[in-house]
């Protein structure tokens, strides 16, 4: 249910200044806060959108503190929230708050409401001047064709990846200095490679990056893996009656390949193309025994 207290809290939070590190992207996004179109950060799940936008949105709440709002719709207190009481949320935010000028709006995992895109789309038309939207969720949702539809026109997507390798050196306290000597460069490069072998061990997801713990880091990631699996790409694109273990990932997919041996390619080249022998061609049985040998595979010949 939508009160007064649980709007005065949310504001409250919205303007706490927060300690996070600069990524690529908020940089990006700061650019586009002065126009009108629909901010959407989109991105694989736990890469970092809801610290993008509490991180914008406590931005600019240090210099408009009436003006600024973040919502995070995964939160629980907003289990079972309909579209039609965005209306309700709005008016008690500028009620409140009694805002001058344009307000500033983060929902973050938008999705769970259905239809908002509708929502969103009528409050642009009608106030877009006097409302600017920053919108994230996952990848399954904010990517739909009908999603790209009823904004189209309207927004700026920007994609967030998990942090990058340059970002992670930053993180470290690490910069890449030009103009360097010979003796400087093979020491710095010494201490990059160090740094990059243990950037691909720990992967590039912001919360795994502060586990120092193996086990419980490597139980995270395969979390992340399985969310993404289930919650993401299986739902993306429709697909049912999949057999899923985490040790290898999907079964159940479809998967097409072609399977040739050396020289093939001069059926297929434009100048003295030629036939293919009978004896150079990959028979039914040649290409399970391969499958079985190079890649331990199960072969299910019914």
């Amino acid at each position: 249910m939508l009160t007064k207290e649980l709007i005065k809290e949310l504001i409250f939070k919205t303007r706490k200044k927060l300690k996070v590190i600069d990524r690529q992207l908020t940089s990006k996004i700061r650019e586009s806060v002065i126009i009108k179109s629909i901010i959407i950060v989109t991105g694989v799940r736990r890469s970092g959108k809801s610290t993008i936008l509490k991180t914008l949105a406590s931005e600019i709440a240090q210099k408009k503190p009436k003006n600024v709002l973040y919502i995070n719709f995964e939160d629980e207190r907003f289990s079972g929230i309909k579209v039609t009481e965005l209306d309700q949320l709005l008016l008690l935010f500028e009620e409140i708050t009694l805002p001058k000028g344009r307000i500033f709006l983060f929902f973050d995992e938008i999705q769970n409401i259905e239809k908002w895109e509708k929502w969103v789309t009528k409050k642009y038309e009608q106030e877009g001047k006097k409302i600017k939207f920053f919108l994230s969720g996952s990848n399954a949702s904010m990517l739909s064709s009908e999603l790209a539809t009823a904004l189209s026109g309207r927004n700026i997507p920007f994609e967030l990846f998990p942090i990058s390798f340059k970002e992670f050196l930053k993180m470290k306290n690490i910069s890449l200095p030009v103009n360097l000597s010979e003796i400087q460069f093979e020491k710095i490069s010494i201490q990059i490679k160090n740094k990059f072998e243990k950037y691909l061990y720990e992967g590039g997801f912001p919360e795994s990056l502060e586990i120092i713990n193996k086990e419980l880091r490597e139980r995270l990631l395969q979390t992340y893996f399985t969310d993404i699996v289930h919650r993401d790409i299986l739902f993306r694109h429709d697909i049912k009656d999949v057999k899923y273990d985490p040790e290898i990932g999907i079964i159940g997919l479809e998967v097409c390949i072609t399977l040739e041996k050396p020289g093939y390619r001069i059926k297929r080249r434009r100048i003295m193309k030629k036939k293919i022998p009978s004896k150079h061609l990959i028979k039914k049985e040649d290409a399970i025994e391969f499958m079985k040998k190079e890649f331990n595979v199960k072969i299910d010949e019914d």
